[in-house]
C-alpha cells in the first residue's frame, strides 16, 4: 500500500465518519442533507482512488471520475444552503446537478458503453470539468463572503471563513488531479494532491459542525462516538477486503458491496432509534407548552365555579340561584376554552371583522411588565380574520423579538402581495439579527436556537398565517430582525 491510498483510505474515514455523524444527529435539517451529499461523495472519490491504487481495477477509474464530477455539485449546494439561499437560488443549485451530474453519467456509463470507456479521467474531461467547476465555484465563493458582510453573530462569521477555507483549500488543492491529465501542463509535474485537499476541507466542515454547532444546537459527543466507531469499523472491513482479494476484482467488488451494505443498515437501524427518541422529545415539547397555557387559562374559571360552589353551601334560595347561575356562565366559558384550543391545534380561523389597532395595541399590552413595545398603525383598520388565532401567533412573534434583546416594534400597514391587497403585521427589533440561514429554517415545526425553546412559536405564527391564505416571511439583518405576517384583505383563503 502506498503513502498515497494509505492518505485517500484516511479521508475516507472521515468522511465516512462525518456522514454517520450529522445523518444520526441532524437529518432533517435544511443544511444536514447536503452535508451528507457532500460528505459521501468525497468519500467514494477517496475509497475508489484507493482501491484503484491497490487492486489496479479498471472500473475504480470510472468510479473515481464519477464522484469527481459530482463533487462540485454537491459543494455548491452545500455553500447556497448554507448562505441563506436555497430559495432564492434554487434553479443554479439545479443547473449544478445537471451540468455536473452530466458529466458523471457519462463518466459511469463507461461500465456498460465502449465508446464512452476512454472519457473518465481523459484530458478531455479533465478540461470539461474544469470548465464547469470555475463558475460555480466562483459563485459559491461571492455567497460566502457577502454572507460574511451581513452576519454580526460571531459564530456565525467563524462558520463562514471555516466553510470559505474549506470551500477554497477544496477547489484548489482537489483540482491538481485535473491539472495533471491536461497534457499542456504535464511538464511540469504537479502533485496529486485532491485527496489531501478533500481530507483538510473535510476536516474543517468537522470542526465547524462539532466545535462552533452548525446546526444550532449542542452536536452530542456521543453520536460523534458512534458515528468515529461505525466509520472505523468499516474502514478496517475495507482494509481487510483490498489485501486479501486486491488481485481478484469481482471478488472485490462483492466485498466492498457486503461491507457498504451492513454498514447502511447499521446506520439506518441507529437512525431510525434516534428518530424515536428525538421524536419523543419534540411530544412532549408540545405538550408542556400546550399543557402550561391551558392551565392558566382554565385557572380562573375553576376558582369562579369553586368560589360559587362554596357560596351555595348553607344559602337561602335566591342567593342559591344565583351562585348556580354563576357556575353555569363560568362552565360555558370552559367550553369555550376548550373549543377555542381545538382550533388553535388545527389552525382552523373563524373569520369575523378585527379591528388592526386595538388588536395590536392589546398584542403590545402583554409585553409591558417586561418589555416595551411600539405600536405604528399605518393604512386600513379592519381585516377579516380569527381575532384569537391572530393575537396567538402575534404573541409568539412578539416573543422571540424580546427574548432576541432590545427594543421591539409592532408596525401594521397596507402590502400588496402578488395581485392581492392585504395588511402586513411586521414586527422589528434591535436584538443580534439572525443569519440568513437560520432565518430560512426559523419557521420549521420544532426547530429553535435556545437551549429551552421549543421550536413552536414561528412554526405556529405560519400556520396561522397561511391558514388564512396570507404568509409569514422572515428578514435577517446585520442589527436586528423583522418578521412580517400578511393576510389578506378579503375573505378568500387559499386552498391547503
Amino acid at each position: 500500500m502506498t503513502e498515497g491510498s494509505a492518505l485517500s483510505i484516511v479521508a475516507a474515514a472521515v468522511q465516512l465518519a462525518l456522514v454517520l455523524f450529522v445523518g444520526l444527529r441532524a437529518p432533517r435539517s435544511l443544511l444536514g442533507l447536503p452535508l451528507i451529499v457532500l460528505a459521501a461523495v468525497l468519500c467514494v472519490f477517496n475509497a475508489a482512488t484507493a482501491a484503484r491504487t491497490i487492486s489496479g481495477y479498471e472500473g475504480w477509474r470510472y468510479v473515481d471520475a464519477t464522484a469527481s464530477s459530482l463533487t462540485m455539485a454537491t459543494a455548491f449546494h452545500f455553500v447556497v444552503v448554507f448562505a441563506g439561499g436555497r430559495r432564492r437560488y434554487a434553479r443554479h443549485v439545479l443547473a449544478a446537478y445537471l451540468v455536473f451530474g452530466a458529466i458523471a453519467a457519462t463518466c459511469s456509463s463507461a461500465f456498460v458503453v465502449d465508446a464512452t470507456k476512454r472519457f473518465p479521467g481523459s484530458n478531455l474531461w479533465a478540461v470539461v470539468l474544469l470548465l464547469a467547476v470555475v463558475p460555480f465555484a466562483s459563485f459559491a465563493a461571492l455567497l460566502l463572503m457577502r454572507h460574511l458582510r451581513v452576519t454580526s453573530d460571531a459564530k456565525e462569521r467563524m462558520r463562514t471563513r471555516l466553510v470559505f477555507a474549506a470551500l477554497i483549500v477544496g477547489a484548489l488543492l482537489g483540482s491538481t488531479d485535473l491539472w495533471r491529465e491536461l497534457a499542456i501542463v504535464r511538464t511540469f509535474a504537479v502533485p496529486p494532491l485532491a485527496n489531501v485537499g478533500t481530507l483538510v476541507s473535510t476536516g474543517l466542515l468537522a470542526v465547524v459542525t462539532l466545535r462552533f454547532s452548525l446546526f444550532e444546537r449542542d452536536p452530542g459527543g456521543l453520536t460523534a462516538i458512534v458515528a468515529g466507531a461505525l466509520a472505523l469499523g468499516a474502514v478496517v472491513a475495507y482494509l481487510g477486503a483490498f489485501s486479501v482479494l486486491a488481485d481478484r476484482a469481482a471478488l472485490l467488488v462483492f466485498a466492498v458491496t457486503v461491507v457498504s451494505l451492513v454498514s447502511a443498515m447499521a446506520v439506518r437501524a441507529l437512525a431510525k432509534d434516534f428518530a424515536v427518541y428525538r421524536e419523543g422529545l419534540r411530544r412532549h415539547a408540545m405538550m408542556g407548552r400546550f399543557s402550561a397555557q391551558m392551565a392558566h387559562d382554565l385557572e380562573n374559571p375553576i376558582a369562579s365555579i369553586r368560589g360559587a360552589a362554596q357560596v351555595v353551601q348553607g344559602r337561602d334560595l335566591p342567593e342559591v340561584q344565583s351562585m348556580m347561575a354563576l357556575i353555569v356562565e363560568q362552565t360555558r366559558r370552559l367550553e369555550q376554552i376548550v373549543d377555542g384550543y381545538q382550533r388553535l391545534a388545527r389552525v382552523e380561523p373563524n373569520l369575523e371583522d378585527v379591528d388592526v389597532e386595538a388588536l395590536a395595541h392589546r398584542v403590545a399590552r402583554g409585553f409591558e411588565v417586561t418589555a416595551a413595545t411600539a405600536v405604528v398603525v399605518e393604512g386600513r383598520r379592519r381585516v377579516r380574520a380569527d381575532a384569537r388565532l391572530l393575537e396567538g401567533a402575534l404573541e409568539n412573534v412578539l416573543a422571540n423579538a424580546h427574548e432576541a434583546g432590545g427594543r421591539a416594534t409592532l408596525i401594521v400597514r397596507d402590502q400588496v402581495r402578488g395581485d392581492r391587497e392585504g395588511v402586513a403585521f411586521v414586527v422589528e427589533d434591535d436584538g443580534p439579527g439572525m443569519s440568513p440561514r437560520v432565518a430560512a429554517e426559523a419557521t420549521e415545526e420544532f426547530y429553535t436556537t435556545k437551549a429551552e425553546g421549543t421550536g413552536l412559536g414561528l412554526s405556529f405564527a405560519r400556520r396561522v398565517a397561511e391558514a388564512h391564505g396570507g404568509a409569514l416571511d422572515i428578514e435577517s439583518r446585520r442589527v436586528g430582525a423583522a418578521v412580517r405576517l400578511w393576510l389578506p384583505a378579503d375573505d378568500h383563503r387559499e386552498e391547503r
